[in-house]
């Protein structure tokens, strides 16, 4: 009788131990507590650029072509080309502790600049969801 009992306990440890084990592998990735990673319409992002234009900790970061910012983008943006081949390394170079508000054309580009961003610890940073073709259409002002 004592061998399924036996049994049973070693399942049960080895069940537990799998639990451990997972939640340790996913706490080491790179999400933190305090991380804020999100998508935000036009509105929003017109909203967050008011609240934050003393915001010295406040960057906004155009994922387009120097030619495609050119045409208009929004005031205080910085470009950072999606497709340079450094862009990754760019990227990396930032403050992890700034606030970020990243678009592109259309929010492709952006979006996935903004998992990256996660993926490398970022504290703060939101995607303009539609681009700067959503932020035309609300009607809002780009700088050229």
């Amino acid at each position: 009788m004592t061998r399924p009992i036996n049994r049973i306990s070693s399942y049960v440890f080895l069940f537990v131990i799998g639990i451990l084990l997972s939640s340790a592998c996913q706490s080491g990735s790179s999400a933190i507590a305090d991380q804020i990673s999100a998508d935000i319409n036009a509105r929003d992002a017109h909203q967050m650029i008011l609240e934050n234009s003393a915001n010295e900790n406040f960057v906004i970061i155009d994922t387009r072509t120097p030619a495609e910012f050119e045409k208009g983008y929004l005031e205080n943006a910085v470009c950072i080309d999606f497709r340079d081949l450094s862009f990754k390394q760019q990227i990396d170079k930032l403050d992890r502790n700034k606030k970020y508000l990243i678009y592109c054309r259309s929010g492709n580009r952006s979006k996935t600049t903004l998992n990256m961003m996660k993926k490398m610890d970022f504290i703060e940073a939101y995607n303009m969801d539609g681009g700067i073709k959503a932020w035309t259409k609300e009607g809002f002002e780009s700088v050229k």
